[in-house]
């Protein structure tokens, strides 16, 4: 077996790892996130090459009491996708212990999903915030678009009630993307090879945007600035968090971002992401 170069620069630095705001833990995880952007972007990194990671012997429960379990004091709850691809902890560049994770397909807010954070907001005094995180070519949105566009391809899953209860979760997000692409690009735009692709990742950020706007209303009494709901996606490509910006197909801008509060701001969401140039290019494809 050929020896892997091991880079010994080690993860973010975890001083800040309680912070006392909001504002504070959402910057954390975008400076963990810009971290682990650029521990690949690097002249020596390559796909050959391991890299070490911060992991705090505590958090993980060794230490000088064998009987002691490890605090249990995260600072943000993210819900996120249970795709391989997304291990949240690296792609936000944070140490075990630091985030209360719940993961499904398609970041959905089912039952379980939000009972599980629920449980993290009441019960955990150490949470500044709740974060949705999608991710690109999400293939749970994919099976979404799939039903929508081709309503008899339901029946393959419509025998199957949890598979079934994610797609049907899913899909008011998508429809609000399709009416976006529309507003945006004419009624025609539906007929271009391009079109699913674009459906599919305007559908993953709006997807994230009502998700995050559920748990908003969700915890409405508890927000303010100790406690905060906001979203991103996850570029799988570029592995920065954040959404598309401006006309540069490859821009991506790193930021979590709260939610669209009413029908109005969704529609508007909805038109700005259709017109960035990720989207436009996929539609150009």
């Amino acid at each position: 077996m050929t020896e892997l170069p091991i880079d010994p620069t080690p993860g973010p630095a975890g001083e800040d790892d309680q912070p006392a705001t909001a504002a504070h833990a959402c910057q954390l995880l975008l400076d963990g996130n810009k971290w682990f952007v650029e521990l690949g972007n690097r002249p020596e990194s390559s796909p050959r090459r391991w890299h070490l990671i911060r992991l705090d012997a505590a958090d993980i429960g060794i230490s000088d009491d064998p009987n002691a379990a490890p605090a249990h004091e995260p600072f943000a709850a993210v819900l996120g996708c249970s795709d391989a691809r997304v291990p949240a902890e690296l792609v936000l560049g944070r140490a075990a212990g630091d985030l209360f994770m719940v993961r499904v397909a398609g970041n959905v807010p089912g039952t379980w999903s939000i009972g599980s954070i629920d449980f993290a907001v009441d019960s955990l005094s150490s949470l500044r915030l709740v974060a949705v995180i999608g991710h690109t070519s999400c293939q749970a949105i994919g099976a979404s678009v799939d039903a929508f566009l081709s309503p008899a391809s339901y029946l393959a899953v419509a025998a199957k009630l949890p598979l079934r209860a994610i797609v049907d979760s899913i899909l008011p997000a998508v429809g609000c993307a399709a009416q976006a692409l529309t507003q945006a690009h004419g009624q025609e735009i539906a007929r271009h090879p391009g079109y699913r692709d674009a459906l599919v990742e305007l559908s993953v950020m709006l997807n994230c945007a009502l998700t995050a706007s559920v748990l908003r209303q969700t915890f409405a009494h508890k927000l303010g600035t100790t406690l905060d709901v906001v979203y991103g996606v996850y570029n799988l490509k570029s592995r920065i968090v954040g959404l598309p910006d401006g006309p540069d197909p490859t821009a991506w801008m790193p930021m979590l971002t709260q939610p669209p509060e009413d029908e109005a701001e969704v529609v508007a969401l909805g038109r700005a992401l259709a017109t960035t140039g990720f989207i436009t290019a996929l539609l150009a494809a």
